[in-house]
């Protein structure tokens, strides 16, 4: 069995993600590649880079206009689908399809023609979504039937024109127009997904995994540093501290 993932990052966020299944599929005997467009990849990882920052940067331009990401990169994206013909992949398992480096419709349309099965693991709400990746923070439950005047245009993918409703729909006629797998981390992401247009595919929740060798109840000295003994200790860490996170 061969699985090819995609992803926008090799090494970073979901991309360690990526490389960390792709090892298990290698140590289990079976073949596994990464395509991923920013960032590195991990040593010892076959992989597809998928065009290059040039592509990224003019997909970020265009799609600041319109409002249009994840529907630009074509030559990039006709490339990697070339790459795909060449490796033949039993499977292709699909983590984060936004950040600017590849056209779903191209992509969609060619697993389609070749009825290849399709993983998805959502990482966020961009899959059901006309525009944002996280609607909690603002309440907003458009989606469920159609998303129209995003009221998150300054949120990545921050873009100055609103297409939300276009976008809904292409999204809608596209991830529904393929049999996939869905996955999310947790059941808060899977109920929402069983709200959504998705509500068809196969949903299953698969957790993140975490190294128990790493992540363990210890007692460091800082604990004694900070005057913490014997106090209730809650740690919260992000990427980017927000008023959101």
């Amino acid at each position: 069995m061969k699985v090819l993932q995609i992803n926008t990052f090799g090494n970073m966020s979901t991309g360690k993600i990526a490389c960390d299944i792709t090892k298990t599929l290698i140590e289990k005997g079976y073949d596994g590649s990464v395509a991923f467009a920013r960032n590195s990849i991990q040593k010892n990882i076959p992989y597809y880079k998928i065009g290059n920052k040039y592509d990224v940067y003019f997909h970020v331009l265009m799609a600041r206009i319109t409002d249009r990401v994840g529907f630009y990169s074509k030559n990039a994206t006709i490339k990697l689908l070339k790459y795909i013909d060449e490796e033949k992949p039993d499977i292709i398992h699909f983590h984060n399809l936004h950040g600017y480096y590849i056209n779903i419709e191209l992509l969609i349309n060619y697993i389609r023609q070749n009825e290849i099965p399709v993983v998805y693991t959502l990482h966020d709400c961009w899959s059901f979504t006309g525009h944002c990746c996280n609607f909690e923070f603002i309440k907003c439950y458009k989606w469920k039937k159609q998303c129209i005047n995003c009221p998150q245009l300054k949120e990545y993918p921050k873009v100055y024109f609103d297409n939300s409703k276009n976008n809904y729909e292409k999204k809608k006629n596209l991830f529904t127009s393929i049999p996939m797998t869905v996955v999310t981390p947790s059941i808060w992401l899977k109920n929402y997904v069983k709200e959504s247009f998705l509500r068809n595919q196969k949903v299953i929740t698969i957790r993140n995994g975490i190294d128990l060798n790493v992540f363990k109840p210890t007692y460091g000295t800082w604990v004694l540093e900070n005057n913490l003994k014997n106090k209730k200790i809650i740690l919260s860490v992000a990427g980017t501290w927000t008023k959101k996170k």
